[in-house]
């Protein structure tokens, strides 16, 4: 694998959830990682993080168990490999923030409770963009027919 193609970024994402879920004992200790949740897991009502902005991207850190991490941190690397290169360091980062705003936003609407993590979201969102840009541009179609 040529240096420019390395997914850095990619694997960046993989240490620090690893780090979180050794810190966390695998997302069992909420004390260790609280200020990585959407939101204070003892507040009882919807509770919006304005004064605390990472916490719209903190959570894609977290994961509850050995095979919620493993299974994140192998799509991530993979989608990683494709995707990254094509769209360079920074405008992946940016990606990658939107794509966690986005879905951890709509995590806690849907469901309105903060206790929830994992690179999943982000996983379906690049995912989701790599078919649909593969549909529409050469570069990115997995297969050649």
């Amino acid at each position: 694998m040529q240096i420019e193609k390395f997914p850095i970024i990619s694997l960046i994402l993989i240490c620090i959830s690893i780090l979180v879920a050794v810190i966390s004992g695998i997302g069992n200790n909420h004390d260790a990682i609280s200020f990585l949740f959407i939101s204070d897991l003892n507040i009882n009502e919807s509770y919006w993080p304005v004064n605390e902005p990472w916490r719209f991207v903190t959570p894609i850190f977290i994961h509850f168990g050995l095979q919620h991490i493993v299974f994140n941190s192998v799509a991530i690397w993979e989608l990683g490999k494709i995707c990254e290169p094509k769209k360079g360091i920074f405008s992946f980062i940016v990606f990658i923030l939107i794509i966690s705003i986005i879905s951890n936003t709509l995590q806690y609407l849907i469901d309105g409770r903060p206790n929830f993590g994992g690179l999943s979201g982000l996983v379906y969102g690049i995912f989701g963009y790599l078919w649909i840009k593969g549909l529409r541009d050469d570069e990115y179609k997995l297969s050649k027919e």
